[in-house]
């Protein structure tokens, strides 16, 4: 999320919205946003396996209820334009390859 959040500026300009979920706590969400100065809304309470059901996130084999860091870039019209899986530390999305990703889709648009 830091790495979203450092780009923010960035995002707000070229008019792309970005957001986390959080299967956290409302109070411990709102600790890391405050934590990392997150500029951007995070929402809270979400149900691990609910998402996991839904989104097919990759769920700890430790903890059922931790949510591996998984990333989706949606069109305008909801549907997903890139989704990455993450399995452990390795393996997100990366805010400047994002951005060049969503620019390419928006001027072939064009």
């Amino acid at each position: 999320m830091g790495d979203f959040n450092r780009s923010w500026d960035v995002f707000q300009e070229a008019g792309i919205r970005v957001f986390g979920l959080a299967v956290d706590s409302l109070e411990e969400t709102q600790q890391m946003v405050r934590e990392l100065a997150l500029a951007f809304p995070v929402l809270s309470e979400l149900d691990a396996a609910e998402i996991a059901e839904k989104t097919g996130i990759y769920v700890s084999s430790q903890d059922p209820t931790f949510l591996q860091a998984s990333g989706y870039v949606l069109k305008p019209d909801g549907t997903v334009s890139v989704a990455v899986y993450s399995t452990g530390a390795i393996g997100r999305l990366e805010s400047d390859k994002t951005l060049a990703h969503i620019k390419h889709a928006m001027s072939s648009e064009g």
